[in-house]
């Protein structure tokens, strides 16, 4: 019997004794590990595929080095986190046997709220953890440090991350930031929840104006009337948005201001030109382009004549600093000179502003040029020593036509605009016409791209091109000159060879940053967005960048994801296409925790691995927000 007795004892102390070493192990477990690389399971894990390069992970003091792909036997790679599921997807292994997960939460010792949070998705391992309860399901609502009110059009938008909330519908109470006497007012907007984002647009918000998010509501679909209250931080609550100052209105004055007087001149040489019944007068017009001249002529009084005629010209439009008046009935031989200008905004309005004309113009007398006044007879035309003078050719027309130029500023760069690319070329002699530009990549004759006619204006146009490849360099290959935008037959421009020999820049910042957080393993998932026609162009590619933070600096790559189902591996991810702007998401191949001493990390150079020139894509800055 005393037999039985201590063999019933044994067996508890035993009991007790692998009891304590279960509860030692969840302990151990939930240690924080960050500053030690992942080990790959022994059997599992395939060796790393990296040639042996290694990255080092800022602020954690450690170097770690991916794995190349998963094992092929459902493990999960512990250093990329890509080779088995898109993030928030199943982990193997994550599941606690009940009798561990018992000891956990029986046991005093073990942070609950710690253990619960490894998992990214409240539910993802198929239990309901202690711990966690609805706090995990509840959607959180926050904003980044650089967040604004964007204004487009006459609407301001806000973006906004939300988690928790995917496909749901958002409301947003933005409220005016008042003096206490005065009445604040509230405006309500609501936007679909979208890969844990919302971008919320509001109507009537005041120029020159801050405000507060002051109340959120969530809705099961955009018709549902009854919403349920978000919870509002302290940080977002207190952060305050300013729309931008109005601008004063832009008036046309029609008369000409003191500071930049209307004047006319006339070239040394001016005369008036008699051309199919009429008689044309070019003048010289400043600070008047765009608006209307009128010229008053009044004939030149011979000896004995009392009355002195005087005509009006046709109105007629300045541009580019000149003008040619036309007048109907003017006596051949006679002298004439400007006696009154008078300056109108439209064609078609009656009243107009006189201009003040100087004293060299109005005493200046002008004859008239006929079109055979420059045609001499051989029979009527000897010179002095009695020999017949040559005939003098009739002037052509092109000889005073002076060419078309074109050029380009130093500094000039192929930059986006919704997709296409501008490049901005400056022109002489070619104002109100049309130009078509073709333009070669630098390094393949063969590709060439054109861009569409565009008007010359104030000697300058703003040249659109689609096509345009971002990590290419560009060269002008010809320039092509129309008198209107859809004629099909052009005068190329003659090249200088400065131009031709030119090589154009691509300004390849497109990307910008959406949001950031941390996925499967706590590795990063940043969401970007860039113009829909681009998006081909690093679909699917490997990036590269350098990682930064106040002291230290990494290179850095993107990795993998497995799409779950059809086990499709993907390097970059798109979530939406909506207004000409895709929103795609990238996995850098490791965590790169913050360290709370040097700062959040973040990167603003991007590039694609196969750009041996690393042409930064960024246009905004990402920030590791956690």
């Amino acid at each position: 019997m005393s037999k039985f007795k201590y063999k019933k004892a044994l067996t508890l102390a035993v009991g007790a004794i692998m009891a304590g070493v279960s509860v030692i192990g969840v302990v151990a477990a939930c240690a924080p590990t960050k500053a030690k690389p992942n080990k790959p399971s022994q059997g599992t894990q395939n060796q790393p595929q990296t040639g042996g390069s290694q990255s080092t992970n800022p602020g954690s003091g450690s170097t770690t080095t991916p794995s190349g792909q998963g094992s092929g036997n459902n493990t999960t790679n512990p250093s990329a986190g890509s080779t088995n599921t898109s993030p928030g997807g199943t982990n193997p292994g994550s599941q606690a046997k009940p009798e561990d997960k018992k000891m956990q939460d029986d046991n005093p010792n073990v942070d609950k709220g710690e253990q619960s949070g490894k998992s990214e998705t409240p539910g993802a391992n198929g239990k309901d953890d202690k711990g966690s309860g609805d706090q995990e399901t509840k959607p959180v609502v926050s904003v980044t440090d650089d967040a604004k009110l964007a204004k487009n059009d006459s609407k301001y938008s806000l973006t906004l991350n939300v988690t928790n909330a995917d496909n749901k519908y958002l409301e947003v109470e933005l409220t005016e930031v008042v003096n206490n006497q005065q009445e604040a007012t509230k405006v309500k907007a609501k936007a679909k929840v979208e890969s844990n984002n919302v971008t919320v647009s509001f109507d009537g918000l005041k120029a020159g104006t801050k405000y507060k998010v002051s109340a959120l509501k969530l809705y099961e679909n955009e018709t549902t009337s009854d919403g349920i209250s978000v919870d509002l931080s302290t940080t977002l609550s207190a952060k305050e948005f300013s729309t931008e100052q109005a601008q004063a209105p832009k008036v046309n004055t029609p008369a000409p201001t003191p500071q930049n007087p209307v004047s006319i001149t006339l070239d040394d040489n001016a005369m008036l030109t008699k051309k199919d019944n009429k008689y044309e007068l070019s003048l010289n017009v400043a600070n008047a382009e765009g608006k209307y001249l009128e010229i008053e002529l009044t004939k030149v009084k011979e000896n004995n004549q009392n009355d002195a005629d005087t005509i009006i010209s046709d109105k007629v439009k300045v541009e580019g600093g000149k003008a040619t008046v036309s007048f109907k009935t003017l006596e051949d031989g006679a002298k004439y000179k400007i006696t009154d200008a008078q300056l109108y905004r439209d064609e078609k309005i009656e009243s107009g502003d006189t201009v003040q004309l100087s004293d060299d113009l109005t005493k200046k007398e002008i004859t008239i040029k006929t079109s055979d006044s420059s045609d001499q007879s051989v029979e009527g035309k000897m010179s002095e020593n009695g020999k017949v003078d040559a005939p003098q050719p009739a002037p052509q027309a092109d000889q005073n036509v002076k060419p078309t130029t074109a050029s380009l500023e130093a500094t000039s760069k192929l930059t986006e605009n919704k997709g296409d690319f501008a490049l901005t070329f400056k022109f002489e002699n070619a104002d109100k016409k049309f130009v078509e530009v073709e333009l070669v990549d630098s390094s393949n004759d063969k590709m060439v791209i054109k861009s569409k006619k565009v008007e010359v204006t104030n000697n300058q146009a703003v040249v659109m091109f689609d096509g345009v490849k971002l990590i290419s360099k560009y060269k002008v290959k010809s320039i092509n000159l129309f008198d209107e935008s859809d004629a099909t037959n052009g005068k190329q421009i003659k090249l200088t060879e400065e131009l031709t020999n030119r090589v154009i820049d691509v300004d390849a910042k497109v990307i910008q940053f959406v949001s950031f957080k941390r996925g499967d393993k706590k590795l990063p998932e940043i969401t970007l967005k860039m113009p829909s026609k681009l998006y081909s162009q690093i679909d699917n590619q490997v990036f590269e960048f350098l990682l930064e933070n106040r002291s230290n600096y990494v290179d850095g790559f993107t990795y993998f994801v497995t799409i779950q189902g059809d086990n499709k591996q993907i390097y970059t991810k798109k979530l939406n296409d909506n207004d000409g702007m895709v929103t795609f998401q990238i996995f850098p191949a490791f965590e790169y925790a913050n360290d709370p001493k040097q700062g959040n990390n973040y990167i603003d150079n991007l590039w694609l691995k196969n750009d041996a020139k690393k042409n930064n894509l960024l246009k905004t800055r990402i920030t590791f927000t956690s």
